[in-house]
């Protein structure tokens, strides 16, 4: 058992120093500052439902949940008021299935939102949204030639997609605002032993961000303690390992490999800027059945620059960030749904 774990530790290494543009290995020691942050808890009106992840555009910030009949609740960060509600969940013009990512997109009117299920993206209309105009969308984009995992809007009017799986294991691919694939990219880490490529995600889950100005795009593993930076070209730049890599433990079932309740998790969505990112890291043993939190978040550079680790009182599920005032809002969800702001 210690030769196999041994063999497959040694095709990893291999696997990313041969691929790899720039590669960074670091642990938490490693980075030259560290702050404390202490966060003071947003009182809403109304108070937040089930929200699981958050988007910020300027002073508003969406909330994605689940259970309700429009997934997307809009808020003023100002005023704490709901301004709205859009994403109407069904199979009708204009509606969702299963509503799995939102991106807002700086300096434009575009609210990009992935039904995961439905295997399509809608391009909402902020102005609209706000007007509460019930044709509020201006584009839907279908994306069933491949299954899209999840996806996020890049420059040149395309989409970096993550993939559910592929019989050839490609992992990622670029689409056009067709739904055409117009590129197909890197393929899954090979796991070292025989796995189901059409369902490869379920040993590599990732999270998916893009930079504003959409030229990066940030690749983060939820249990594999990776992180990957993509250029607007679908090439990998940076890889981080770490911190203290090891290969996750993961069984064959019927369907594949899949990871198992031993693995601790990674990492969450990176809040961006145009030249680093900010991103949640847990460390901890997954919850089963319930939402995972992160006590850290790394600052990182694109360039594979290490900046500073924060740790988060209390501790997040999600992040958002407003760069220019400095401050990390991040959504708590132990005992209820609340949203902390934590100045940095």
């Amino acid at each position: 058992m210690k030769k196999t774990v041994t063999l497959i530790l040694i095709f990893f290494v291999f696997h990313f120093i041969v691929s790899a543009q720039k590669e960074v290995r670091f642990d938490l020691d490693d980075f030259p500052k560290t702050e404390a942050l202490k966060g003071e808890r947003i009182t809403f009106d109304p108070p937040l439902m089930d929200p699981w992840k958050m988007e910020l555009a300027d002073s508003l910030l969406f909330l994605l949940g689940s259970g309700t009949e429009k997934a997307v609740d809009v808020y003023n960060l100002h005023t704490r008021k709901k301004m709205t509600q859009f994403c109407r969940r069904g199979r009708g013009p204009g509606e969702m299935i299963f509503p799995f990512l939102i991106q807002y997109i700086q300096n434009s009117d575009d609210a990009v939102v992935h039904d995961l299920n439905g295997k399509k993206v809608i391009i909402y209309s902020l102005k609209k949204i706000l007007a509460k105009n019930p044709n509020n969308y201006s584009k839907v984009v279908n994306v069933d030639s491949l299954y899209p995992r999840k996806l996020v809007k890049i420059s040149g009017d395309r989409f970096f997609v993550t993939l559910i799986g592929h019989p050839d294991a490609y992992m990622n691919c670029l689409f056009d605002m067709d739904g055409n694939v117009v590129k197909m990219l890197n393929k899954f880490p090979d796991p070292g032993m025989e796995n189901n490529n059409t369902l490869a995600s379920n040993l590599y889950q990732t999270n998916i961000s893009a930079s504003p100005d959409l030229s990066k795009v940030i690749l983060s593993y939820a249990y594999w303690r990776w992180i990957e930076i993509f250029n607007d070209r679908g090439e990998c730049i940076t890889k981080f390992i770490g911190p203290d890599f090891t290969v996750p433990d993961f069984v064959r079932r019927k369907n594949g490999l899949i990871l198992t309740s031993r693995n601790s998790v990674a990492y969450c969505y990176a809040a961006t800027n145009n030249d680093s990112f900010i991103i949640p890291f847990s460390g901890e043993k997954a919850k089963m059945g319930g939402s995972n939190f992160y006590k850290y978040a790394l600052h990182l550079g694109y360039d594979g620059e290490l900046i500073c680790k924060y740790t988060f009182d209390p501790v997040v599920s999600d992040i958002q960030i407003d760069w220019k005032n400095r401050i990390i809002y991040g959504l708590n969800k132990e005992l209820e749904p609340v949203v902390y702001k934590y100045h940095f």
